[in-house]
């Protein structure tokens, strides 16, 4: 049984434990409006060649899928599971850089149907599929559930094979496919005219399908007589590598990969179908000047954007339009990037043009030794969090930088320092108020890997911090209090003063953080002392 004073001040502290699910909310909070700054968190590493990353409808957990393993991962605590969730490595090909396992799609009613679905290159002859999988229990799909969607669809040269598939907000999968490869859109495979123009192929085009692959009676080329095939919903593209709907609007924005000038992105909105983007008569606003083509005809829909090649610029990345809860000041928000370079811009729309356009690579590097180098794809976690994919093996979220919190007053709590680095640097913890019996005390967080268990170690006796080196040292610890790091990483407790205390009596104070990447995989806050006045 523990001693009268101990007894007296764990029963005061577990006013802590009560404001828990408060102090979270608190913590939770948006951040304010004015001068606010993003940057990134590491989410995962340990990947090889990720091109995907989300969350099934209904579930928290982040999915992942690697290009040349054709791998389909779970990723917990900042690593892929082992045995992956799926394992398409003796399914697809991987002979060329574009080819592989390219896309993934969860159905909107995965929590009661289990299906999701999934875009590869094949291994026998390079063609496209389309497949659908069952899960098996909530960490392995059944591989022997395979079901085809969509193909073969004949890919004529190793390049250009798109390989996005989302889940309209109609409930219809949708599927992008890129011209067959080669150069301008000709040669052998190629349609007269290109097969981005032609009605007779899939190649060059977004397809609209019903979850089991026949073709919903509103697509725009039902017509018998109209030289389209049923399942085509835009065509006129090259390369459609990665596009997306905004989950409020259920407008498309759709990045095509250019030639040899320019990168286009196109804003198609919500409810239209039918649209010639204009590839291989126009590349972005150039015209080709191919034979057969009209140079800016009245059908075409132009882009509304486009930036060169020049700085080493490749390749769009299309991303998503943020809806998440965390960043507020970026509702309706567009996000892309440039494959070869890692540059990052943002933009809105306005009705009726891109407005805002802003460069944000510089202030999206994580920092700490991290870097975003090669984006390979954006992606949206359940709540609209907008995360990016390192093409090098790592997935970011972006996250609003949390400022330090200000000097707390004087005669209040002391900072020890020490710590041990996480990947968010030494977490830092201060206090603010005085530690007076029944005063309303406050301890803030920041600096912390996100979505992290952490512990709050209260301690009679310091010499120091309670912990030293990971391990917990030989003192009296009052308290261990659990908590889960907000997506902020930020926590922000408030303190029930000791109503009983003595004077004279010190507190001690620290956080201990699960991180993967640290060293000992734990992270370290700065220690607090409080004296009892």
């Amino acid at each position: 049984m523990g001693s009268p004073l101990t007894t007296v001040i764990t029963a005061a502290l577990l006013g802590v434990a009560a404001l828990a699910d408060a102090a979270l909310a608190q913590a939770e909070a948006p951040a304010q409006a004015a001068g606010f700054k993003l940057t990134t968190a590491r989410v995962a590493s340990g990947l090889s060649k990720p091109v995907w990353a989300g969350s099934p409808p209904g579930d928290d957990r982040l999915f992942t899928i690697e290009q040349e393993s054709g791998k389909v991962l779970i990723i917990v605590g900042g690593q892929p599971q082992s045995p992956p969730y799926l394992d398409l490595s003796t399914k697809i090909v991987k002979d060329a850089y574009e080819q592989g396992l390219l896309g993934l799609a969860f159905d909107p009613g995965f929590q009661s149907n289990g299906f999701f679905y999934v875009n590869y290159t094949r291994k026998i002859d390079g063609a496209t599929m389309v497949v659908r999988y069952h899960a098996l229990n909530a960490n392995a799909a059944d591989p022997a559930s395979a079901v085809t969607i969509l193909g073969p669809i004949a890919q004529p040269q190793l390049n250009h094979n798109g390989g996005n598939i989302r889940f309209g907000p109609d409930g219809k999968l949708y599927v992008g496919m890129g011209d067959g490869g080669g150069a301008l859109d000709l040669g052998v495979g190629h349609a007269p005219g290109g097969n981005g123009q032609s009605g007779t192929t899939l190649l060059g085009k977004i397809l609209r399908l019903n979850a089991d692959g026949s073709t919903p009676a509103d697509n725009p080329f039902k017509s018998p007589t109209d030289g389209f095939l049923d399942q085509i919903w835009d065509y006129g593209l090259r390369n459609p590598w990665r596009w997306s709907f905004d989950r409020l609007t259920g407008d498309l924005w759709l990045a095509d990969v250019g030639e040899n000038l320019h990168e286009e992105l196109n804003f198609q909105k919500a409810g239209t179908a039918g649209r010639n983007f204009g590839w291989h008569c126009m590349e972005s606003f150039e015209c080709t000047t191919l034979d057969g083509c009209t140079c800016n005809a009245p059908t075409l829909t132009k882009p509304v954007y486009q930036y060169g090649h020049e700085d080493n610029k490749c390749a769009i990345i299309g991303g998503h339009v943020y809806r998440g809860p965390s960043i507020p000041q970026l509702n309706g928000t567009y996000f892309f990037g440039d494959f070869c370079t890692g540059r990052i811009w943002s933009c809105t729309w306005d009705g009726a043009h891109v407005a805002n356009l802003l460069e944000r690579t510089a202030e999206l590097q994580p920092g700490f030794g991290q870097s975003i180098d090669t984006i390979s794809s954006f992606g949206e976690d359940r709540n609209g969090e907008l995360l990016i994919v390192d093409h090098d093996g790592e997935i970011y979220r972006v996250v609003p930088v949390v400022s330090d919190p200000p000097d707390p007053p004087e005669n209040a709590f002391t900072n020890l320092g020490g710590g041990l680095p996480g990947t968010k640097g030494i977490p830092l913890l201060v206090g603010q108020g005085n530690m007076t019996p029944a005063s309303a005390n406050q301890i803030t967080l920041t600096k912390a890997n996100t979505f992290a268990q952490a512990f709050l170690a209260v301690s009679l006796v310091g010499e120091g911090a309670p912990f030293k080196g990971g391990t917990l040292k030989a003192t009296p610890i009052i308290i261990l209090i659990p908590f889960t790091v907000p997506l902020s990483g930020s926590i922000v407790l408030p303190l029930a003063g000791p109503q009983s205390a003595a004077s004279g009596m010190t507190l001690y104070f620290q956080f201990a953080i699960e991180d993967h990447h640290a060293k000992k995989h734990v992270a370290l806050s700065t220690a607090l002392k409080a004296a009892i006045p």
